[in-house]
């Protein structure tokens, strides 16, 4: 019995309530509880208990004692069945390791932290920048600048450093075996490219004068080889002189 057991004189009150009332709920799921709503209707139902029906008109001090009577002879064989048929014993948990219970420590921790709402919105809002980052990426087969280290894996055309001529500026690089020809590119900062020259078989490329459009966006420049393949073949990215 605990302190959420009910007395034996609230019985017939616990019967009246509704099924999902606390001490409904409870009786559910409580043994000498259960036993003792089952015993009270047993008493009042059972045609041999008739009895208490005018015992209860009669004398209502022996008609209580009578149904306490009952009830704890219900209450009693509750018990020795419990005796004699025991319940297991409740599986205890596996013991955790350290790390396991590092790990829900952790976790236990993170959701606090996100549970205000000004976190939350917070989280939210990173979680919104880096989605429109990733969608918003160049493409993986594009370049990106010179020197960042992002640059496609693979072999490639070496080039010269340009050579600024009183007729412009000359681009060279070594011959890529197998070429029949080369491109010369221009592109901006997205890496797109704003201009193509062709180069011939040659392996330099004078660019004399720039246009307004090339002059106001271009960044970088680029070689691109043509193979008999089709296998795509370029330079590395080098930054345009300024002549």
């Amino acid at each position: 019995m605990n302190r959420h057991c009910i007395d034996e004189s609230r019985v017939d009150e616990v019967l009246r309530s509704p099924l999902e009332s606390p001490e409904r709920r409870h009786c559910d799921e409580c043994p000498r509880c259960r036993a003792l709503l089952d015993s009270y209707l047993e008493f009042t139902t059972d045609p041999a208990s008739r009895e208490a029906a005018f015992l209860a008109e009669a004398d209502l001090a022996s008609a209580r004692e009578a149904l306490r009577q009952f009830t704890r002879e219900r209450l009693d064989l509750a018990r020795e069945a419990a005796v004699a048929n025991p319940a297991p014993l409740p599986v205890r948990p596996t013991p955790r390791s350290g790390m396991e219970m590092e790990e829900r420590g952790m976790l236990s921790r993170l959701i606090d932290f996100f549970r205000s709402p000004v976190r939350m919105t917070a989280a939210a809002a990173f979680a919104v920048v880096l989605v429109a980052a990733f969608w918003m990426r160049p493409p993986t087969d594009t370049l990106r600048g010179p020197g960042s280290g992002q640059e496609e894996a693979g072999p490639r055309i070496t080039t010269r450093a340009p050579q600024i001529l009183s007729g412009g500026v000359e681009y060279g690089w070594d011959a890529w075996p197998g070429a029949s020809g080369y491109d010369f590119h221009l592109l901006d900062r997205q890496l797109q490219v704003v201009a193509r020259y062709n180069a011939g078989i040659e392996t330099r490329f004078m660019l004399s004068n720039l246009s307004r459009e090339e002059a106001s966006t271009a960044v970088y420049w680029q070689i691109a080889a043509r193979t008999p393949t089709g296998a795509k073949v370029t330079s590395r990215l080098g930054d345009l002189p300024q002549p």
